[in-house]
């Protein structure tokens, strides 16, 4: 047998061989990406798996944020309220004596008035007797000088 018997005969063993070393190189590389594409979608469970659980974190906080801020908010509206009522309370006081001491104004008013009309009548009456007495001391200097004329 000649070699390039030998070659042609071998020649389909060798096709045969390298295409089935094409196919356990396909299989090779399939099964790579097989092992790829598991861990890859392990991978993604994985990170929806996170999601999910950031996502209820989330939502516990914004549920407990939402709580403390609605407690808050309540503290400070009754806060508000009760400053309010203290507040309403004071102005009442305030114009309950604002009233009581317009009230005693106008009293002390009236008595200023009633003790300067008073006092301005006892003037007058003392002015009164003060030219009474004038015209009197006069009187009576003139019968002294009129006394006296006569004996001196």
């Amino acid at each position: 047998m000649k070699l390039t018997d030998i070659i042609r005969t071998l020649r389909p063993s060798v096709d045969a061989m390298k295409a089935t070393q094409a196919l356990v190189e396909a299989l090779t590389l399939l099964e790579h990406s097989e092992a790829e594409f598991s861990r890859l979608t392990a991978r993604k469970d994985q990170l929806e798996a996170d999601v999910a659980a950031a996502k209820a974190r989330t939502e516990k906080d914004v549920e407990q944020v939402t709580a403390s801020a609605a407690e808050r908010i309540r503290q400070i509206t009754e806060k508000m309220a009760n400053d309010e009522k203290r507040l309403t309370a004071s102005l009442d006081m305030l114009k309950a004596d604002v009233t009581k001491f317009e009230g005693k104004k106008a009293v002390l008013q009236a008595e200023l008035s009633a003790e300067v009309e008073r006092r301005n009548g006892v003037y007058a009456e003392l002015a009164a007797k003060v030219r009474d007495g004038e015209s009197r001391l006069v009187d009576i200097e003139k019968r002294l000088a009129g006394i006296h004329a006569k004996f001196a």
